[in-house]
C-alpha cells in the first residue's frame, strides 16, 4: 500500500507582544494553519529564516520595538508576504511603502482574522517577484502633481511632509498593489464578500494616503456597503478602470524608464 503524505498546512507567523492577541489569533487559525508565534523581533526573524512562513502578521506597535522595522528586516532575509495588525489611529503609510498586503484592525475576532489570512495568502501567492530597481525621475514630485486624481499636498501631509516616503509609497503602489482593484472586482464577481471587504478597505487606505481622496471615498463606499448590506458595489468596475489609469499615470510621473517620449 502506498502511503500518501498530507499537504503541509500554510504557515502563519504571528508577531505581537500582547499575550491575549497571540492567544485569540492562535485559537482562530490553528485548525486551518500551522501557527508560529513570536513576541519579539529577533525571535520573529529567526523563525522567518528557519521556518519560512507563508505569511507574517506583525503588530505595528511591537512594545518597545517597531513593527515596520521588523517588516523591513524580514524583506532583507526572505521574500515573505507581510500584513499588519493595527489600531485605527496607526499611521499606515510606512506599511504601504513596505509592500504590506493589508491591515487588520484590533481588536481581532475569529471570522475577520480567518477571512483576512485566507485572502492575504491568496494575494501573496499571486504577487510577482520584486521588479528590478528602477530609477526615480528627478522631477517626480512635480510630475505627480500633474496627475489629476491626486492632491500631492494632501499626500505629502499624510506622510509627514517627507518627499522620500511619499515617493516610496507611490513606488510600492505601482510594484505591489497595482492589481488590487482588479482583485476587488474578481472577489465581487465570485461572491466572496469577505475578501472584497478586506480588499476595499486596503484600497481605501492606499488611495487616501496618496491623496486620491475621490477614489478613496468610492472604495470606502464599497467597503461600507459590503459591511452593512446597504447600498451597492456596482461602481467597482469603474473604480478599477480609474485606479489603473492613476497607476499608469503615476508610473509615467515617477519612473525614469517610463519617461521616454514624454516632454
Amino acid at each position: 500500500m502506498t502511503e500518501t503524505t498530507a499537504p503541509r498546512k500554510p504557515r502563519v507567523l504571528l508577531v505581537d507582544d500582547e499575550p491575549t492577541v497571540i492567544r485569540d489569533a492562535y485559537q482562530a487559525l490553528a485548525r486551518e494553519y500551522q501557527v508560529l508565534q513570536a513576541t519579539r523581533a529577533d525571535r520573529a526573524l529567526t523563525l522567518v529564516e528557519t521556518m519560512r512562513p507563508d505569511l507574517v502578521l506583525i503588530d505595528i506597535t511591537l512594545g518597545d520595538e517597531d513593527g515596520y522595522a521588523l517588516a523591513d528586516a524580514i524583506g532583507k532575509v526572505a521574500r515573505v508576504p507581510v500584513a499588519f495588525l493595527a489600531v485605527a489611529s496607526d499611521d499606515r503609510a510606512k506599511g504601504i511603502e513596505l509592500g504590506a498586503l493589508g491591515f487588520l484592525s484590533k481588536p481581532l475576532d475569529r471570522e475577520r482574522i480567518l477571512q483576512a489570512v485566507d485572502t492575504w495568502l491568496k494575494r501573496g501567492q499571486d504577487t510577482p517577484a520584486p521588479a528590478t530597481a528602477t530609477a526615480l525621475r528627478t522631477d517626480a514630485i512635480a510630475r505627480v502633481a500633474t496627475v489629476s486624481a491626486i492632491d500631492t499636498d494632501t499626500g505629502l501631509k499624510n506622510v509627514g511632509g517627507s518627499h522620500e516616503l511619499y515617493l516610496s509609497v507611490l513606488r510600492s503602489l505601482c510594484n505591489n498593489h497595482a492589481t488590487i482593484a482588479a482583485d476587488l472586482v474578481k472577489a465581487l464577481e465570485q461572491g466572496d464578500r469577505a475578501a472584497a471587504t478586506l480588499l476595499s478597505h486596503t484600497l481605501k487606505t492606499i488611495l487616501r494616503t496618496i491623496g486620491a481622496a475621490e477614489l478613496g471615498e468610492i472604495a470606502f463606499g464599497i467597503e461600507r456597503s459590503l459591511k452593512s448590506g446597504e447600498g451597492d458595489t456596482l461602481c467597482a468596475p469603474d473604480l478599477r478602470a480609474r485606479f489603473e489609469r492613476v497607476v499608469q499615470d503615476i508610473r509615467g510621473a515617477i519612473f525614469a524608464e517610463a519617461a521616454s517620449g514624454q516632454p
